[in-house]
């Protein structure tokens, strides 16, 4: 077997390995978990997800949860010079 095709080999082999071991860390993490394929929308992801947002962030949200989740986000982002109610 030339060099070439040896190298070829072993690079394949590793590319598999590292795949693999991607794939592994993003099962763990929760990676491919996506909200919009679960709920069958993901063609109209963007504009959903903004909508999303925003309720979730609005003190006066249908959450019930006040400025709740306004505040971990600010807090988050070390957000200062932002009056959460």
């Amino acid at each position: 077997m030339s060099q070439t095709l040896l190298l070829a080999n072993a690079l394949a082999s590793e590319t598999g390995i590292l795949s693999k071991a991607y794939a592994r860390v993003s099962e763990a993490n929760s990676e491919y978990f996506n909200i919009f394929s679960i709920l069958n929308m993901e063609t109209n992801e963007v504009k959903t997800h903004s909508t999303f947002l925003a309720e979730l962030l609005n003190p006066h949200g249908s959450h019930s949860m006040g400025e709740t989740f306004l505040q971990l986000f600010l807090n988050k982002f070390e957000i200062k010079d932002f009056e959460a109610s």
